[in-house]
């Protein structure tokens, strides 16, 4: 994949807003939950882009979403937690089921 300067730049600008400690926007829980009962689908052609290309999960199209990475990161925590509660869910049924 060829990068131009230009792109390169843009992209490390962008990435240092996003992820700037002295500027982050506050924190709405009712849109990072309606975004956890509907994630973000990542590109088709995301090994042609070259924001996915630089910075992979932090990609444009992320960030685009998330207004902040402390924002990315708690949706994360939030997906992992949510993902975790539902497989124990399941376990507990199976046993339940199999008495």
């Amino acid at each position: 994949m060829i990068i131009l300067h230009t792109e390169l730049e843009l992209e490390e600008d962008e990435m240092q807003e996003w992820t700037q400690e002295k500027s982050i926007p506050e924190l709405q829980l009712d849109k990072l939950e309606m975004i956890l009962e509907n994630p973000p689908k990542r590109c088709e052609d995301k090994f042609e882009c070259v924001s996915y290309h630089l910075n992979k999960n932090h990609c444009r199209c992320i960030r685009t979403i998330f207004p902040h990475k402390s924002h990315y990161d708690l949706f994360l925590l939030m997906a992992e937690a949510k993902i975790e509660s539902e497989l124990s869910e399941c376990i507990d049924e199976e046993k339940h089921l199999s008495q």
